[in-house]
């Protein structure tokens, strides 16, 4: 079964998601499922807001997206960040999990290799070392594509593992290195289908920095 995933943690994050399914309904008919307080059972996995940044609490991701392999209901699941809006019929995208990929993916803004990336420096030192060169495109998080198999299994659990050494506010670093640890076949996909500018975008992310998660 397809369907498309969301987490929401806290009432402006619900707004977003609103907004992003909105979005969904306009150009496609697929089920969806929201990852919140409940579906996420802090007890089991850690409260995401455990992270701290200047006196504030802020969402730590990696603690909830290694998870969604578990918790999403779906065979075949597409994921969207809260503030992505659809912009196309998301539907096609599927096919590509039925022609041998396991996941896809896609890079980050303006497609930026790993090194140019800003991101906690000591992970970035690490991952640079581990990966052995720099000249890799750096993923976005935001959107994700997957079977649900034993090679996306251990993926997710690859990404945990990589996430909980650094516990940073990044997840996407952890990522890299669990991507290049696992036996996943994964397709690179265009830049359109996660864009930070709306011209040309079949979905259009703009974060705004606004990290209403």
């Amino acid at each position: 079964m397809r369907g498309i995933v969301y987490m929401a943690f806290g009432d402006n994050a619900k707004k977003e998601v609103d907004e992003a399914i909105a979005s969904l309904e306009e150009h496609c008919n697929l089920p969806t499922f929201v990852v919140d307080e409940m579906a996420y059972g802090g007890k089991c996995f850690g409260s995401p807001h455990e992270g701290h940044c200047s006196g504030h609490h802020i969402f730590l991701p990696g603690l909830v997206k290694p998870h969604l392999w578990e918790l999403s209901p779906f065979s075949q699941t597409l994921y969207l960040d809260a503030d992505t809006r659809v912009k196309a019929d998301v539907t096609p995208l599927f096919e590509i999990l039925g022609s041998g990929y396991d996941l896809a993916i896609v890079p980050g803004q303006a497609a930026k290799f790993v090194r140019d990336t800003d991101f906690a420096p000591n992970e970035l030192e690490t991952t640079l070392t581990e990966l052995g060169t720099g000249l890799l495109f750096y993923y976005n998080s935001g959107v994700l594509l997957w079977n649900k198999n034993d090679r996306t299994q251990e993926l997710f659990q690859l990404w945990h593992d990589e996430w909980q050494r650094f516990h940073n506010w990044d997840e996407q670093m952890a990522l890299m290195r669990a991507l290049w640890r696992s036996d996943v076949k994964f397709m690179t996909l265009p830049q359109c289908w996660n864009q930070r500018t709306l011209e040309g975008a079949m979905i259009f992310h703009d974060t705004g920095n606004k990290r209403a998660w």
